[in-house]
């Protein structure tokens, strides 16, 4: 769940906010003059929250440690905890969704305040909890050297350090962070195709309901040794360095190297986008846009790069082989180098676009 943003589009996950400030998330987080807790993992925290403030601590620092000495690396790390007024003045992250940044992982000091929690059935202090083993995951696969420009992969490899950790140490918990996702969630979305394509286009129900699926195949990963072994076939297949936005069949094929099965473990997430398809036609006058916005997914899937022009912007490109997902009005119309156009629908749609 780590840098999540809501945004009129629904759930916006792993994008990197720009704060318009110079100062660090910590040193913002510092700047407030908060009350604080000591040890291997400090905690600020608003004023009437010391007590689960300092249960988390307690948590948290005893994941860090175990992470540490798996890795043989040193990480450090501090814990905020915050009510929604600190979480406003801290950073622009929406309330309450935990994330983490260099140094820093940011709990909600009433994870009950986050949507769709009642659906889940959930405890909130253990969510909270589980949710900061998988925050401080994202930290330690930084400082590996472990990511890629695919959102929902840093999410798996995130809560494969965190089911890693509570398969050692916190057994109670995994029948608790692994469960088959509650049917109240209702999910539009259901394949893992769905969520590569739109990711920030689903809902924060539909998202929870991969945050379950992401926990399971996590799990699974975990499973087939130990993390420290784990982690160097990860840096492998999956440098951050070089790895940039990959095609779901590629990341299913490195993630086969890493756990062998992982394909077929995928289950209901293996189904075909479910996402509406537009097709192309012929241009019409431009088209203003009808209010709200929406996403359109371009799939190139030729063997020439498409250039996308929306309302006299400048073009933007679309590599041969590549796609490319664009925030649109609904309503515009969006038009093609290749001389055809494609209208914007009012929900996330899918234009393939293959050699005539």
């Amino acid at each position: 769940m780590n840098r999540i943003a809501t945004s009129p589009l629904g759930v916006c996950a792993c994008l990197s906010l720009c704060f318009g400030q110079v100062e660090s998330p910590l040193a913002r987080v510092r700047a407030l003059n908060l009350p604080s807790g000591e040890g291997n993992v400090p905690v600020i925290y608003s004023p009437a929250r010391k007590a689960r403030a300092e249960r988390y601590r307690a948590t948290l620092a005893a994941a860090h440690e175990w992470y540490q000495a798996q890795l043989g690396v040193s990480v450090p790390v501090t814990l905020a905890v915050l009510d929604k007024q600190d979480w406003q003045r801290a950073t622009s992250i929406p309330y309450p969704m935990p994330n983490s940044k260099t140094g820093l992982v940011t709990l909600p000091s009433q994870m009950e305040d986050f949507p769709g929690f009642s659906e889940m059935k959930a405890d909130a202090n253990i969510l909270a909890e589980s949710i900061s083993f998988h925050e401080l995951g994202h930290l330690f696969a930084d400082k590996a050297g472990i990511g890629s420009r695919t959102p929902w992969l840093n999410e798996l490899v995130a809560n494969i350090f965190a089911q890693g950790y509570i398969a050692a140490h916190q057994p109670a918990l995994i029948a608790y962070i692994s469960p088959p996702p509650p049917d109240s969630l209702s999910p539009r979305y259901t394949s893992l195709a769905d969520l590569d394509y739109l990711y920030e286009g689903v809902s924060f129900s539909n998202y929870a309901w991969f945050q379950f699926h992401l926990n399971r195949l996590g799990a699974f990963v975990a499973r087939t040794r130990g993390l420290r072994q784990v982690v160097e076939e990860l840096k492998i297949e999956f440098p951050a360095a070089t790895t940039g936005l990959l095609a779901l069949p590629e990341a299913l094929r490195r993630l086969e190297l890493v756990a062998p099965g992982f394909t077929d473990a995928l289950g209901p997430l293996s189904k075909p986008t479910t996402i509406a398809r537009v097709k192309v036609s012929s241009c019409v006058d431009a088209v203003k846009g009808r209010g709200g916005l929406t996403f359109l997914v371009i799939d190139n899937r030729t063997s020439r790069d498409i250039a996308v022009t929306q309302g006299g912007k400048v073009p933007i490109r679309v590599i041969a082989g590549k796609w490319r997902r664009l925030s649109v009005e609904v309503g515009e119309m969006v038009a093609l180098s290749n001389q055809s156009c494609l209208a914007v629908r009012n929900e996330p749609s899918l234009a393939v676009i293959e050699e005539p």
